[in-house]
């Protein structure tokens, strides 16, 4: 029970924000805690804020939504839940209620300290976000990877295991591309994956990739094409469906032939 309590401290500690804006949200807060009387207000601003994160702080409720909602790495987006926009806002007015115009700059030089630009967030040394360079707002190799995969294949869910620059990519062109895992590998989150460790050493043992894979139902490997190899793809029995300019992408076939007769699959 103390380890998933645990889990819940490590998953507002990755997912709070950058530090000043959590520490403007929590001086709005305590702010309001203290002056604000009118019971609705309070009750929208302090005590549903308070109690969405007291809730979710209980074990209990962590093992629910992993039990009936998703066991991955979702958990945080119970976060999402606090008001915290509305609750910097609110206080906000309430100090500046004299000086709305003075207080509406203040506010937002404070807001635009307290952040950073979106296309230098990073993962791990992944960027998490980059300039659009097609419709999908992808990295235009993103989109060529994924529509390897799919070629052929629509109509089915396929499972790949990717390098970390794809993770948080993929499967916002086609959902029916499922991974082997997300991007909690890339946020820190305390998980081991041993299809993530397999493809991301060097040199790359593929078979046992490929035996590892089989376990989670992988039937697509992508890898760098300057990727050193203990064991070669094609020496594994895999085989090679195409390629962009820094990657491969290779199809266990019998895994494949498996999968295409299940009508949905994630595990």
């Amino acid at each position: 029970m103390w380890e998933v309590f645990r889990l819940n401290l490590i998953t507002v500690k990755n997912y709070a924000g950058e530090h000043l804006l959590f520490i403007l949200v929590a001086a709005a807060f305590i702010y309001l805690l203290i002056s604000e009387k009118d019971k609705k207000n309070r009750a929208l601003f302090v005590y549903l804020p308070a109690a969405i994160l007291m809730i979710s702080m209980f074990p209990h409720v962590r093992m629910l939504f992993a039990r009936f909602i998703d066991e991955g790495d979702t958990y945080y987006r119970v976060l999402w839940l606090i008001p915290s926009g509305a609750v910097l806002s609110f206080a906000a007015e309430r100090v500046f209620r004299k000086k709305k115009i003075a207080g509406l700059i203040i506010m937002a030089a404070a807001v635009m300290a307290a952040g950073s630009s979106m296309y230098g967030s990073e993962a791990r040394e992944q960027n998490m976000i980059s300039a659009s360079e097609n419709p999908y707002h992808l990295p235009e190799e993103a989109v060529q990877t994924a529509r390897i995969i799919l070629e052929g294949e629509e109509g089915h869910q396929l499972k790949a295991a990717v390098p970390p620059e794809l993770t948080l990519y993929l499967r916002q062109y086609d959902t029916n591309i499922y991974l082997a895992y997300g991007r909690e590998v890339l946020m820190g989150y305390p998980m081991e994956n041993d299809i993530f460790m397999a493809l991301n050493v060097s040199p790359t043992d593929m078979a046992s990739l490929k035996e590892a894979g089989r376990a989670k139902q992988v039937s697509f490997y992508v890898v760098y094409k300057d990727q050193e190899f203990k064991i070669r793809p094609e020496e594994a029995g895999l085989n090679c469906r195409g390629e962009t300019e820094r990657f491969s992408v290779w199809c266990d076939e019998e895994e494949l032939e498996e999968m295409r007769a299940i009508n949905f699959y994630y595990r």
